[in-house]
């Protein structure tokens, strides 16, 4: 576990991503969200819930778990708990994710910072993924993967990224 969970108080829940590995220490590796019951720290009903699949603004890129980390802050909006996703040491193939997992422990969005390639990590500086509370995400990419236009609305660009130390992207959940 990297990054800082969140918790709903009202559910007495705690979410938060792990990462295991195939075989002891390396190689092949899958990451899970996990809900824990603060109470008597049981994972809840319908978790962990396996991170993986192809992005739907991209359906061509597959995540690869092995070659992601997950640091930024987890952030709980309207039932959804969201992750996002940077590179492991910078090796490809790796590019900026966003999974939503709802809190009944399926997955709501899949969404990846660039169609092609690898490049535009989630890194946050340490930071949680934020929100304006109306829906909008807001995440910050590095190490490339700029779009040609902005693309701002409610459907995430093909690519979001910088083109020199970082960017904003603003994506609005569904």
């Amino acid at each position: 576990m990297t990054a800082t969970p969140v918790i709903d108080t009202a559910a007495n829940t705690a979410y938060l991503t792990h990462k295991t590995y195939a075989s002891g220490t390396s190689g092949a590796a899958r990451w899970y969200m996990d809900a824990i019951d603060l109470a008597t720290g049981a994972e809840r009903a319908g978790f962990p819930v396996a991170l993986a699949g192809a992005a739907q603004n991209a359906p061509a890129q597959t995540f690869s778990a092995t070659t992601q980390l997950q640091r930024p802050g987890l952030l709980l909006m309207n039932g959804v708990v969201y992750a996002a996703f940077g590179s492991h040491c910078d090796i490809s193939p790796w590019q900026g994710w966003v999974f939503g997992v709802s809190t009944a422990g399926q997955i709501r969005a899949r969404w990846v910072s660039r169609p092609s390639g690898s490049g535009a990590g989630i890194w946050q500086a340490g930071a949680g993924i934020t929100s304006d509370g109306t829906g909008t995400l807001l995440i910050s990419t590095g190490n490339s993967g700029a779009p040609a236009t902005p693309a701002p609305g409610s459907a995430p660009p093909p690519a979001s990224g910088s083109r020199s130390s970082g960017s904003r992207s603003r994506q609005t959940a569904r």
